[in-house]
């Protein structure tokens, strides 16, 4: 039986996407990081964000698992996006490893705080905080 060690999240950030770095550098680019959306459509509410990139650095474990996020908005708890299961693969303790998770079509029925969790073998290891403002 494979022994299962869960990582340590070093980094979670939101952003627009995340794109490959330099040719055979290794490198991502980042873009667009953001902590906050300001709707711009009429009327702001629900808002669709066509495009949401969770970026994760992860470290310390070992094994294969699975991840996933969960956004629930932070005053009702109630969840108004998930992701699929996500395999992650760890040949050791040492390996740093990048994840990207990209959720489409996010819906966020009204302004407000809303958490972006990160689910590793159905713990919780991290979240983010987004705000989305009214108008």
């Amino acid at each position: 039986m494979e022994h299962h060690v869960l990582p340590i999240v070093r980094a979670m950030v939101l952003c627009e996407d995340v794109l490959p770095g330099p040719s055979g550098s290794g490198n991502v680019h980042l873009l667009n990081v953001f902590g906050a959306i300001r709707p711009r459509s009429e009327p702001a509410f629900p808002y669709r964000l066509r495009q949401l990139c969770v970026f994760l650095q992860l470290s310390d474990a070992q094994g294969h698992l699975t991840g996933r996020i969960l956004a629930r908005n932070a005053g009702s708890h109630t969840i108004v996006f998930a992701s699929g299961e996500h395999p992650i693969h760890f040949v050791d303790r040492l390996q740093v490893k990048w994840v990207v998770f990209r959720l489409n079509d996010c819906y966020f029925p009204a302004a407000g705080v809303y958490w972006v969790e990160f689910y590793c073998a159905e713990r919780w290891l991290a979240d983010q905080t987004v705000h989305l403002l009214g108008v």
